[in-house]
């Protein structure tokens, strides 16, 4: 750092220890499974791409989300949960996920818990008990250029954080 003074430069110099960052920051793939202390297990199961986020099995009356923009496409990121806490644990706050482009640029989720084969429910509105699992899917609503670019998901939880590989 200087100043602009000319008369009487001063300097101050500045040193940073990243000695943390290993411990802080885990690089994950797909098949892999994240576990946060006491309380949840993601197990990353498959990334996909799509306009309509549909449930497993869409037959007769079910919910679905489709894109706000025909320029956008969802990056799906589905996940298996599971708390392993003590007490109940709302789906949507065992961990947050961003999708982080190739330019850094961040995108938050919005997490859909799939609650049978056709139906779908935001995950901030359904509670795990303990040892209770449920198949969470972070959808990440992107321009079509990003969700077929290079890219990774960011998942945090109480300082950890996990850089999945897409």
């Amino acid at each position: 750092l200087t100043t602009v003074d000319e008369e009487n430069p001063k300097e101050a110099n500045m040193s940073f220890k990243l000695t943390d960052i290993a411990k802080n920051y885990e690089s994950k793939n797909l098949n892999d499974t994240i576990v946060l202390d006491g309380r949840g297990e993601i197990a990353l199961q498959a990334v996909n791409i799509t306009k309509k986020l549909e449930p497993a099995n869409p037959v007769g009356l079910y919910t679905y989300y489709q894109v706000q923009n025909d320029g956008n496409s969802f990056v799906v990121l589905t996940t298996s949960i599971k708390n392993i806490s003590e007490s109940d644990i709302t789906a949507s706050n065992i961990a947050v996920a961003k999708l982080v482009d190739k330019d850094s640029n961040e995108y938050p989720a919005n997490s859909f818990y799939e609650k049978d084969d056709r139906n779908l429910a935001s995950a901030s509105t359904t509670v795990l008990t303990p040892g209770q699992s449920g198949m969470i899917h972070f959808v990440f609503e992107v321009s079509d250029a990003v969700a077929n670019g290079e890219k990774s998901v960011r998942i945090t939880y109480n300082g950890k954080v996990f850089i999945v590989n897409l």
